[in-house]
């Protein structure tokens, strides 16, 4: 009996245990990033800052009970320590080189999880998937025979008619809850292999915009990169924090897998 080769499967479960260790490190810098150009990039209203003067508020009850340089300077610096924007442009760099060795390192994780894909697939085919048989002839007219055209001849079937039904049925003692079929774990790792590649295609757009990377219009011709604003970083925030391609019962099935 053929013995069937399972360590493609458990590589596609590591690797997307890998896709969430980048996933979640990226997201913790890229959180960061908003607040940290607007400290590096913009300066205090002047007259916003010093409003608390004018205010019976906290800040100026404890100004006039305990008067301080110090303290004035911090309040009509809009409640920020000169060194906080001293520090930023580094931080905002270092925080932007994570993000981007985290997107760099999902797009790695998708193409190798395609490949292993590819192998989990030809394993369950028992020694590989054959190729789809070719498309017969046309078939020849006789004269006075209808002049409609004959239907076009099959191109074969899906990759999945390749794999045995035995091999199809067994269960693997693998994963929680254990014991999933075969049959389940390839439309499983399909479906997250495919998801994966899409959200790759998102966190490259991210690096590529943070990094500041000219772009490409519809029409395949390079774009220029587009400045950097706050809005249009919290919305990258808020698109990798969501992972909208990602099945996340799926996903967790997967990564959580070889626990």
């Amino acid at each position: 009996m053929a013995r069937l080769d399972l360590d493609p499967l458990v590589r596609i479960g590591d690797l997307a245990a890998r896709w969430r260790d980048a996933h979640r490190e990226g997201g913790r810098h890229l959180e960061t990033v908003p607040a940290l150009f607007t400290a590096a990039t913009e300066e205090p209203d002047e007259t916003e800052a010093r409003g608390w003067r004018t205010k019976d508020g906290v800040a100026a009850r404890v100004s006039r009970a305990a008067p301080s340089p110090r303290l004035e300077a911090f309040l009509d610096a809009g409640r920020r320590h000169p060194s906080v924007a001293a520090a930023a442009p580094q931080k905002l760099t270092d925080a932007i080189d994570a993000v981007v060795a985290a997107a760099r390192t999902c797009e790695g994780v998708a193409v190798e999880a395609e490949s292993a894909l590819d192998a989990f697939i030809a394993a369950c085919s028992l020694g590989g998937i054959p190729p789809p048989p070719s498309p017969a002839p046309p078939p020849t007219r006789e004269v006075g025979g209808s002049l409609n055209p004959s239907p076009p001849a099959a191109t074969g079937g899906h990759w999945m008619d390749a794999v045995p039904t035995a091999v199809l049925f067994t269960r693997v003692p693998w994963g929680d809850p254990p014991h999933r079929t075969i049959e389940e774990w390839l439309w499983l790792c399909t479906a997250v292999v495919e998801s994966l590649g899409e959200e790759a295609a998102v966190k490259r757009g991210t690096a590529d915009y943070l990094s500041q990377l000219p772009g490409s219009g519809e029409d395949g011709e390079t774009t220029e990169a587009e400045p950097l604003t706050r809005e249009k970083l919290q919305g990258c925030a808020e698109v990798w924090g969501m992972e909208p391609f990602l099945d996340r019962d799926l996903f967790n099935t997967l990564a959580n897998a070889g626990k």
